[in-house]
């Protein structure tokens, strides 16, 4: 079933589970979505018992509960979204009608602790698993970085650290 959402994009099944889909063409760095909800600090969810992984991370102990339709977006290791600073879903490579978007949710995720999910994207690029930024791979935080963007705060609190940290 799909879910018309009045923008161009439509909710649907999806690489896991369901799926954000674009209603038509985006080019390289066109916005396709404004990301929003509530936000809250880590104890906060937890008091209302939100399972880590589910909010979007959006600064060192700060999630958002985001809303439809982002809140349906999917994981892939070799995404053709990413979230830019000010929390807008754009396309990181141009995008055919009917494709589902997906972004790394590896470039949202900086949170010191051992929430891991596997990875089911099958795409050439697959780690295989979902972790914090820190803990990928050396080329894939590059790839990250170089072609998709990281979430500012990620970028400020790894600089941050010790180089032999």
């Amino acid at each position: 079933m799909v879910q018309e959402l009045g923008m161009a994009v439509y909710v649907a099944p999806g690489l896991a589970g369901t799926g954000v889909f674009a209603d038509r063409a985006y080019g390289r760095g066109e916005q396709i979505i404004g990301i929003d909800g509530p936000v809250h600090s880590g104890a906060e969810l937890d008091l209302i018992g939100f399972r880590p992984g589910y909010p979007l991370q959006i600064d060192l102990d700060r999630y958002m509960l985001v809303e439809a339709p982002f809140v349906y977006c999917n994981h892939s290791c070799d995404p053709n979204g990413g979230i830019t600073p000010d929390l807008k879903l754009v396309a990181v490579r141009d995008i055919a009608a009917g494709e589902e978007i997906c972004f790394d949710y590896s470039s949202t995720m900086l949170e010191d602790n051992a929430w891991t999910m596997e990875c089911g994207c099958k795409t050439a690029r697959c780690r295989g698993r979902v972790e914090d930024f820190d803990r990928l791979p050396p080329d894939d935080q590059r790839y990250l970085l170089d072609h998709v963007g990281v979430m500012p705060f990620i970028v400020r609190a790894l600089a941050a650290r010790p180089a032999n940290a």
